[in-house]
């Protein structure tokens, strides 16, 4: 058994070439999402019934129990945000692929500059040195916070009113789970199998890869209604629970790995 985890459209002409032959040593092929599925049918060129869709899961116990109004404060006061700032966050590789500099961009429209907001941006990659320059040489600086690598996430998501996610690529966000299982509304590029964890108008909103306007727009609409972010987030846990629990995908994997035994003792 292998696993395809997003469209692997990096890679070379060899190289895709060289998956599609290996991809016929395994019984069966792993899709995170459907999206992930059905892009490696047509671009991989693998039968579709070798192929099944597994979404990903999490496990939920550490954001349902985490206590959210000491980590806000516990959080907000680390990195010095005042407890009526609006905190919006991304947890994410900073590479390119992950849309940082569009997210950039949309921060500083006009509709936004006005507003009481901080952005926490949380992980490491070869582009965090660029971003933070291009953060300190604009009127993004102060507003804008380069946390590194955590190992609290829960925490840090309950210090969090908007996770954001603009990705030029994904195939099921983690990073997305684990914000709609602690109840906060996102904002994501739509790609990949975001519309499978993202639904649009209700559990947050999902906007063109790569467009800054489309992406501003959303985000100040988020932040200018909180009771819309309240019901955004409360209908993304109730989705994360019921849909995206690590039990529910190892109980789906224990059945791919049963239905795969059967069929080798037929055979």
């Amino acid at each position: 058994m292998s696993t395809q985890h997003g469209a692997y459209e990096f890679l070379r002409p060899w190289q895709r070439q060289l998956d599609r032959w290996t991809s016929y040593l395994a019984d069966c092929i792993v899709a995170v999402s459907e999206a992930t599925r059905q892009w490696a049918i047509q671009n991989e060129g693998i039968v579709p019934h070798r192929v099944v869709t597994l979404r990903n899961g999490i496990d939920l116990e550490p954001f349902l129990r985490v206590k959210r109004a000491m980590a806000r404060l516990r959080i907000r006061e680390e990195f010095h945000i005042p407890v009526d700032t609006l905190v919006l966050s991304v947890v994410a590789r900073l590479g390119r692929g992950k849309g940082i500099s569009v997210l950039l961009d949309a921060l500083g429209g006009s509709g936004l500059t006005g507003q009481s907001w901080h952005l926490l941006l949380v992980g490491e990659g070869h582009e965090r040195d660029s971003l933070t320059q291009r953060v300190a040489g604009s009127h993004l600086a102060g507003r804008v916070t380069f946390t590194g690598t955590r190992q609290d996430i829960p925490e840090i998501l309950a210090a969090t009113d908007v996770f954001v996610l603009p990705s030029f690529n994904e195939g099921l966000s983690l990073a997305v789970c684990e914000a709609m299982a602690m109840g906060l509304p996102v904002v994501a590029s739509d790609v990949g199998g975001m519309k499978e964890l993202v639904v649009d108008g209700v559990t947050g909103r999902l906007v063109p890869p790569g467009d800054a306007d489309a992406l501003h727009a959303a985000l100040l609409q988020s932040i200018m209604a909180p009771e819309l972010r309240q019901r955004w987030g409360k209908a993304g846990r109730r989705r994360a629970v019921s849909e995206f629990s690590l039990e529910r995908m190892m109980q789906e994997l224990q059945d791919v790995y049963c239905s795969l035994l059967a069929k080798k003792r037929r055979n």
